[in-house]
């Protein structure tokens, strides 16, 4: 009887060397569990690793899932204290999540979408840290599933920010324009600890601090003023920019050979001698 549950892979159980010439790996085909979890079966996390599990329950695969937005990233959002992070935080908890059940790779993937932390993408832009797990492995899972993510997220760009998630809007959702969608084999995540704090009017270590609530006028007041404190940097590093591009631009008219100026120049200068 096939039981289409079960996830077969491949184990290699000798390699010879011995000739120089030529590299003979043994490979013998294994059961790796099944992809279904009983739920009579207490599974915990150090059953999952190394694979195949000891309890016939294979796992999946792990991704770490970066979806980058066009928002731009402020200091404000690498403290989970702060009203801001709070805000984005929320958003992200139900936006992507939401897509990503609803996208046509969807079948292939176990239902936790776990957001981990928000990060500061290359460009400077915020971007969703997520963990999510194929069911199967296979060789195409990172490229399906970037290609479903960039297809479901241009039909969602289309809507309204009022109609929400089709129709699906609460009060912590906050719409997002992703730029970009990055899966990579995950890694467990070691996580910055912070150094206690006992001074008098601080935290102390083992307690959470309660921020006041803050409005979303307040909240819009306050990413104001992260913009005008971060204008003037800009502003500064704009002329450096300028001249770069000019002396590049020179390089390339007169000192190389891809637009020829250099030469039709030189050769105005010995008609004139002549």
């Amino acid at each position: 009887m096939c039981d289409p549950s079960v996830v077969l892979g491949v184990m290699f159980t000798e390699a010879d060397t011995s000739d120089k010439h030529e590299f003979k790996i043994n490979v013998t085909h294994c059961n790796c569990g099944t992809d279904q979890k009983d739920p009579g079966i207490n599974i915990t996390d150090e059953d999952l690793h190394p694979l195949p599990s000891a309890k016939g329950y294979y796992p999946g695969d792990m991704y770490d899932y970066y979806a980058v937005t066009l928002d731009p990233y402020y200091d404000a959002l690498s403290s989970d204290r702060h009203p801001l992070y709070k805000k984005a935080w929320d958003a992200f908890e139900i936006e992507i999540p939401h897509l990503v059940k609803n996208s046509s790779v969807a079948g292939e993937l176990k239902p936790e979408i776990k957001l981990t932390r928000l990060m500061k993408s290359t460009g400077g832009f915020v971007q969703a840290h997520y963990q999510i797990t194929f069911k199967r492995p296979h060789w195409n899972n990172s490229e399906g599933f970037i290609d479903a993510m960039e297809e479901i997220c241009a039909a969602y760009k289309l809507l309204p920010a009022e109609e929400g998630l089709w129709g699906n809007v609460t009060e912590r959702y906050v719409k997002h324009d992703f730029q970009e969608h990055i899966l990579k084999p995950w890694k467990p995540l070691v996580e910055k600890e912070e150094d206690p704090v006992t001074e008098e009017g601080e935290v102390a270590e083992g307690e959470v601090a309660a921020e006041p609530e803050m409005s979303d006028a307040e909240i819009e007041k306050m990413q104001k003023e992260e913009r005008e404190r971060e204008f003037p940097a800009r502003w500064a590093a704009l002329p450096i920019a300028i001249i770069i591009l000019l002396s590049l631009f020179g390089y390339l008219v007169f000192k190389t050979d891809a637009c020829q100026c250099g030469t039709w120049c030189n050769l105005g200068a010995k008609e004139a001698e002549a």
